[in-house]
């Protein structure tokens, strides 16, 4: 990643806006994706596998998040789809439009939800076969869930996304994925920590 960015403070209201090669606004994930803040190396399969839905890796666009006391809302458009980056360099960019929020129901507990809408083929794509239509008429839908919990010594993330993609040279493929992940703090140094995913 590498933006600029403003961001704004006051009575309980905050927002930001930068601008520049940003990790997706979809899911909950990326909002952390953070060495120092990962309780377990490597990425749930839903993020970065081959096939799987979203990026970990910055893509070039914009982003304005907003927070009004316990809920929390972003918007991102970028030049291309968290499924598929392309660089500025790159040819078949489309934009794409990534919506996201939630809502702290009390300290430690918080639901959100995220969508995300644009192209994600181009001309170059191991799955862009003849005959097929043009990239851009063939936008990919997605849309995901997310909570995050802690109390005393437990802590616990999960998400489930589901993606559209279209084609006309061959069926439609869904992708639908789901990971959880707990941690419990045994003292200030040692931690055991779980991921399941499907």
């Amino acid at each position: 990643q590498a933006y600029i960015g403003y961001s704004r403070v006051r009575n309980g209201k905050a927002i930001t806006v930068k601008a520049g090669q940003l990790a997706s606004a979809f899911g909950s994930f990326p909002l952390r994706y953070d060495d120092s803040r990962n309780w377990l190396i490597d990425l749930p399969q839903s993020y970065g596998y081959y096939y799987f839905p979203v990026t970990v890796a910055g893509m070039p666009g914009a982003e304005v998040d907003v927070a009004l006391g316990k809920a929390d809302m972003r918007v991102q458009l970028t030049n291309s789809s968290p499924s598929n980056p392309r660089s500025f360099r790159q040819s078949d960019q489309y934009a794409n439009w990534t919506a996201g929020g939630g809502y702290t129901i009390r300290q430690g507990f918080r639901i959100g939800g995220s969508a995300t809408h644009g192209a994600y083929l181009h001309r170059q794509h191991r799955f862009f076969f003849p005959g097929e239509a043009a990239p851009r008429t063939l936008p990919a839908t997605g849309y995901g869930t997310d909570i995050q919990w802690g109390r005393g010594r437990w802590t616990a993330n999960a998400e489930a996304m589901r993606f559209q993609y279209p084609y006309r040279a061959i069926p439609y493929f869904f992708n639908t994925a789901a990971y959880a992940e707990a941690r419990f703090t045994i003292n200030a140094r040692w931690f055991l920590a779980a991921r399941s995913g499907n």
